[in-house]
């Protein structure tokens, strides 16, 4: 890529909900790197909205942000998309629902020689744009790494943490995910929730685009954990466990494939979950995931979705997103219970794990504190760490991308803590 770009980053939808975070922590992490300064802008539709966005990003962490530059670009002009890509080496995409406004942004980086990170947590379009430009990023040296965001860095990276605390061979990996609320309670921005609507909604295109890609099937390392159905009682958590829909467990096992066929990494079994503490919460969670999902199969109700999105998701989800004070409550967790060999060579598919190890990602608030950091970090990885991406461009998965890189270490710095809650102990319990 040349080096002769205008700007070594450019932040894109930096005037919408979550971009106007990314614009504040990318301006928080230039100002603690001095020593190596970068130029970079913000872009997207409107010029008044992106000076308002400055001017907040300033007020918000007491940096002088004059020397930051505006650059007007829009999905619905693909000449401005060229022009963008074409100034800069990485671009930060934070226009969503991608399924309606990303592969322009992919396609232009690409042809552009502009790398390339987003925050999507829509499975369809992340293994669209590998199906469809791997080949061509590949060929252009491009690196175009999606799910930067609290979807997926979170669960992928911290599976590579707990891979890497695990001196044997991991078999399976059980993840819980928990959403901790402050007294002001949790509110998530009405773009997640569209997104979820469409996704869910042309589910049959994603198992169409699978049968397609026809990407072999992951060996087994131990013995396969009973399936689960859309509950379940938890005997680690003391409480349930639904399965997650978003593109978490999706990415991993495509990072998962990629470290298999390249490093001869072994895969492991991977289940990921969302936490629910008791029966009153796993009733509700199943009252408004039953409307949701019989609303999300027909235009009528699709409607009704996106238009009352607070009474449809018992007030989690609205326009207009969070109060600062729910974004300063708000924490998560990942807890990862692994079960695996002490010894590399008693793996097999029919081997019950002898080992069990139990560690955690945490950090402030997913939607707007977290995916800023993430995607900010997944983006200086690409600028500042090429030598340790994987030899060649192409699309790639955050724990592909960043297997080799100082990831963890430069999350941790900026606020997410990877741990070791239990160390590796002799198990012998039955796994279901």
């Amino acid at each position: 890529m040349a080096s002769n770009r205008k700007y070594d980053a450019i932040i894109y939808g930096a005037s919408g909900f979550t971009g106007q975070y990314v614009v504040q922590e990318f301006a928080s992490v230039q100002h603690c790197n001095k020593n190596k300064p970068l130029k970079w802008a913000i872009a997207g539709r409107t010029r008044a909205k992106l000076n308002q966005v400055l001017e907040n990003a300033a007020k918000a962490t007491g940096i002088d942000l004059q020397d930051v530059d505006i650059v007007i670009a829009n999905t619905n002009d693909e000449n401005s998309l060229r022009q963008m890509c074409a100034m800069t080496r990485i671009v930060l995409n934070c226009v969503g629902p991608y399924r309606f406004h990303g592969e322009k942004v992919v396609k232009n980086a690409i042809e552009q020689g502009c790398h390339h990170v987003d925050i999507s947590g829509e499975p369809q379009f992340l293994e669209e744009m590998e199906f469809k430009y791997h080949e061509k990023a590949k060929a252009a040296n491009v690196y175009v790494v999606g799910s930067c965001g609290a979807d997926s860095i979170p669960a992928d990276i911290g599976a590579k943490f707990t891979r890497d605390s695990f001196s044997g061979q991991l078999g399976i990996v059980d993840c819980y995910i928990n959403l901790n609320a402050g007294p002001k309670g949790i509110r998530v921005n009405f773009a997640t929730w569209e997104s979820a609507v469409h996704g869910i909604a042309n589910a049959h295109k994603l198992r169409q685009l699978r049968k397609q890609v026809n990407a072999p099937k992951l060996a087994k390392t131990a013995k396969p954990v009973i399936r689960r159905g859309s509950y379940f009682e938890s005997t680690e958590t003391q409480g349930y466990g639904i399965p997650f829909m978003g593109a978490d467990h999706s990415v991993i096992q495509r990072t998962l494939r990629y470290l298999y066929k390249e490093k001869n990494l072994k895969p492991f079994q991977h289940m990921h979950s969302i936490s629910i503490a008791s029966t009153l919460g796993l009733y509700k969670f199943l009252f408004f995931g039953f409307f949701f999902s019989l609303l999300t199969k027909y235009k009528f109700g699709r409607f009704l979705l996106l238009m009352f999105p607070s009474f449809f998701s018992n007030g989690y989800f609205k326009r207009g997103g969070p109060s600062q004070e729910q974004i300063d409550g708000t924490t998560f967790s990942l807890t990862f219970y692994s079960y695996g060999f002490k010894d590399k060579n008693k793996s097999s598919p029919d081997a019950i794990p002898d080992t069990r190890l139990v560690t955690k990602v945490s950090g402030p608030e997913p939607g707007y504190v977290s995916t800023p950091i993430c995607l900010v970090q997944a983006a200086m990885c690409i600028l500042e760490e090429t030598d340790s991406l994987p030899s060649t461009g192409g699309v790639y998965t955050p724990g592909a991308a960043f297997e080799d890189t100082n990831i963890v270490t430069r999350l941790h710095d900026r606020g997410l803590q990877f741990s070791v809650i239990e160390e590796p102990s002799p198990f012998n319990k039955k796994l279901c």
